[in-house]
């Protein structure tokens, strides 16, 4: 049993190591460098190592002190298991690259990228196996089963700072981006939710922002920022404030979406492949503004037509030459899966649809129509 310890703490511990070193290349590379490099070599760490220890305990079997296959085999499904929940879409297999490459669903310099960070990985690997040995000998020497739950510590430890990492660059970013086309009905919507009025509006030229405290709970605050929707305008002001932000709301005019549908994607597209919006993966709101009005398409349908523009875009985008982080002479990454049709749920960020009024069904002298916006600003402050 306290072989079993050992190798178990071995295991955690190999994981562990491998997920701190995915969290910080993920926070800290382009999603095209950690996703061709970084992924692939703790990927291949981490495999290499669960086998080696494996290996030793199928070689040295139950009469040196291994463990017999049920117990090996049991490990091993236990192994893949975690390595298929941890490895976050990383193949670790140079086969896989190759055929990724042959059916052309990659490019030349990723799948050399790809192998490389692979055999960096395997020799990482490699280069400690000798060390193996000589750390099994120091927990099983005195009192393995002590040495083994300080093994679990750790990992538990690495865990908690990998939680800490996470959550003090979230509390960090406290802005709620309110984006969208011109004439959306962002600004009103951004003074509706500040001081519940109405009042008569114009085409921002430039931002406006104020802290918004959730009406349930007045110690949980964000920042609303209201961005210009001019297209001269929209991408400067994103880019100035886009590190900060913990969520976006992409404010969209029901009313006349479907002769404006082309151009929301667009912009929409535009903000979905941006490298630090996909790093830093914030909640994003689709408000299916202007719901008051009879014409209003429903949030469903906004939602089906997005994703089949969405779509469009990708393919016409991917055609153009692709460059060692996923960006097509210097610009966006790859949006969704490559192989399926794009839909939301493909992002890395939660999307959601909501319908909502900032002038209300009573109009001007009545109250705004955002309930689903105000549950949904309380739940990510």
């Amino acid at each position: 049993m306290a072989g079993l310890n050992v190798s178990i703490a071995f295991f955690f511990l190999v994981v562990g190591v491998c997920q701190v070193l995915r969290c910080l290349s993920k926070r800290l590379l382009s999603p095209g460098t950690y996703g061709c490099l970084a992924r692939e070599l703790a990927g291949s760490l981490q495999l290499c190592m669960s086998y080696l220890e494996l290996r030793m305990l199928v070689d040295i079997g139950p009469w040196g002190g291994g463990f017999g296959p049920d117990v090996v085999l049991t490990l091993l499904f236990l192994l893949f298991m975690v390595h298929g929940a941890s490895f976050d879409g990383a193949s670790a297999n140079p086969t896989i690259c190759l055929q990724e490459f042959l059916l052309l669903e990659s490019n030349l310099a990723a799948t050399a990228a790809k192998l490389l960070a692979q055999g960096a990985g395997t020799a990482m690997a490699g280069r400690l196996e000798p060390h193996l040995e000589a750390l099994r000998r120091e927990l099983r020497a005195p009192d393995p089963a002590v040495l083994s739950v300080l093994l679990a510590l750790l990992a538990v430890a690495i865990t908690l700072l990998i939680w800490r990492f996470v959550q003090g660059r979230r509390s960090s970013r406290k802005a709620v981006l309110l984006l969208g086309l011109c004439d959306a009905g962002k600004t009103l919507l951004f003074a509706r939710l500040l001081t519940g009025k109405y009042r008569d509006t114009q085409t921002s030229i430039t931002d406006s922002s104020a802290v918004y405290r959730v009406s349930n709970d007045k110690s949980a605050n964000v920042t609303l920022i209201d961005l210009p929707g001019h297209e001269s305008l929209r991408l400067q002001f994103l880019e100035r404030f886009k590190a900060a932000a913990r969520a976006i709301v992409f404010v969209v005019d029901s009313v006349a979406f479907q002769r404006e549908v082309k151009d929301v994607a667009e912009f929409l597209y535009q903000v979905l492949v941006d490298s630090t919006v996909l790093k830093n993966a914030p909640a994003l709101l689709i408000a299916c503004n202007k719901q008051d009005v009879t014409m209003a398409k429903s949030a469903k349908l906004i939602q089906q037509q997005l994703e089949k523009e969405l779509n469009t875009l990708r393919v016409t985008r991917s055609a153009a030459p692709t460059s060692l982080d996923g960006s097509a002479t210097g610009g966006p990454a790859q949006l969704g899966k490559k192989g399926r049709d794009f839909d939301f749920s493909q992002l890395p960020m939660k999307v959601e649809f909501v319908e909502c009024s900032a002038r209300g069904s009573k109009g001007e002298e009545g109250d705004a129509d955002f309930e689903g916006l105000e549950k949904w600003l309380a739940k990510i402050a």
